[in-house]
């Protein structure tokens, strides 16, 4: 047959030959079973292609694609769509927003109609319209000048969780303090650390504390400021938050000692932590979750804990190591000489109390 067809080609002169789409059509359903295929007529029919840890299953029941797991450093390429997600900086927030009586709606990622969503005050509401109309032009700093402090500390929290914040208006809402309320949060990658921000921050330490004299002076009824002129308003700045931005180890110095509050959370680089009880050490609440580089082996790591002294934290009463592979003997080295222990949040174990209503 094939002599016969190829002599009645050359009769006819045809360059035409039978196409090869008909010889070389897939025999395995490629599209169904890794989900790249284009859309068909019965794609709608096809079940959804899930990822366990990273590996395509079958939309067949014969289970994960033959093969070992992904390796654990392949796991930050899977998790990394994950964390520019609002649910996810809702939960990674969570620890240290709860701690500071923050209201539930700031973690609301729900959209609006859905079935039990908050709605923010109209305050914030306000803050907010005012916001996106004037975001990105320059009267913006003028704008947030009359907006008050409070407010604008909401308004950062409430972005911080479902549209994180540029630098140019985030540290334009901030103002000259670069914090509202004493509190500055700074998500990336859209918001990176400024040292001048806390560089204002320690300054503003220094003015608060009082002058000594060295002779003691008596003072007259005359001498007392009117009730009617302005005090000195500034905060120290007590709560710093940075999310998924790098934190330069010669910026910990910058740190001020009034911070009561500290959470760096998913941090792409080490960060020296065995340097914080000396910079820091009035600090309560501690959240570390989400760095992989903690749990490196080797006291000399850059970032390990095994050098951090835990005792001169005399205060700390909240540790968050929520999915740092940190085993649960560090509880021992963090609570030594206390008389209430440290309330530790995602060992592998629970220390001090059920960790399940602040995952819940």
């Amino acid at each position: 047959r094939g002599e016969q067809f190829r002599h009645q080609q050359n009769l006819l002169r045809s360059p035409s030959h039978i196409p090869t789409s008909l010889q070389t059509k897939p025999t395995l359903p490629l599209a169904q079973i890794f989900g790249t295929g284009s859309g068909s007529s019965d794609a709608g029919m096809r079940p959804q292609v899930t990822l366990v840890e990273g590996v395509p299953t079958y939309a067949y029941p014969n289970g994960a694609v033959p093969g070992p797991r992904p390796p654990r450093s392949w796991m930050l390429l899977f998790d990394e769509g994950e964390r520019r997600e609002p649910k996810w900086r809702a939960i990674a927030l969570r620890l240290l927003f709860e701690d500071l009586r923050v209201p539930p709606w700031v973690c609301d990622v729900r959209e609006e109609g859905e079935g039990g969503y908050m709605v923010p005050p109209l305050a914030l509401e306000c803050a907010r319209m005012l916001l996106e109309a004037y975001g990105d032009t320059e009267d913006w700093a003028e704008v947030a000048r009359y907006i008050p402090a409070h407010v604008r500390r909401d308004l950062v929290r409430w972005y911080a969780v479902r549209k994180p914040l540029g630098n140019a208006t985030l540290y334009t809402l901030y103002g000259e303090e670069a914090h509202a309320e004493g509190e500055l949060l700074v998500v990336g990658p859209e918001a990176t650390l400024r040292r001048v921000a806390l560089v204002k921050g320690k300054q503003t330490n220094r003015r608060m504390q009082p002058a000594q004299s060295t002779e003691r002076e008596e003072a007259t009824w005359d001498e007392f400021d009117s009730w009617d002129e302005p005090g000195d308003t500034t905060t120290p700045l007590t709560t710093f938050a940075l999310v998924m931005t790098p934190l330069p180890n010669e910026l910990l110095t910058y740190l001020p000692p009034t911070l009561t509050h500290l959470a760096l959370l998913a941090l792409p680089q080490p960060v020296r932590v065995y340097r914080l009880p000396e910079i820091s050490p009035l600090l309560e609440t501690l959240d570390l979750s989400y760095n992989d580089w903690l749990s490196n082996n080797g006291s000399t790591a850059e970032g390990s804990l095994e050098r951090v002294p835990w005792r001169r934290w005399q205060r700390l009463r909240v540790l968050g190591l929520r999915v740092c592979g940190i085993g649960a003997d560090i509880a021992t080295k963090v609570n030594v000489e206390r008389w209430t222990d440290v309330e530790i949040v995602g060992l592998d174990e629970p220390i001090s109390r059920s960790t399940s209503n602040r995952e819940s």
